[in-house]
């Protein structure tokens, strides 16, 4: 797949639309999709952070980076 005069010209239409629609509304229109967009992925994936989250729970471990006697 390359990036070809039709795929240019759509950006450029993208970009125009962008300027004269919400210019000063742009960064929260941003913030909003994304937040949408993980809300939407993390009510999907339930279990997604559950490693994180137990990292956080165990205890550090020892000197020399080696864990359990």
């Amino acid at each position: 797949m390359s990036y070809d005069e039709q795929d240019a010209a759509m950006d450029e239409f993208y970009d125009q639309i962008s300027k004269e629609l919400y210019p000063e509304h742009k960064e929260q229109a941003i913030e909003e999709f994304t937040q949408e967009k993980l809300k939407s992925y993390y009510l999907q994936n339930p279990g997604v952070m559950r490693p994180a989250v137990e990292a956080t729970e165990r205890p550090p471990a020892k000197a020399g980076g080696f864990c359990c006697d």
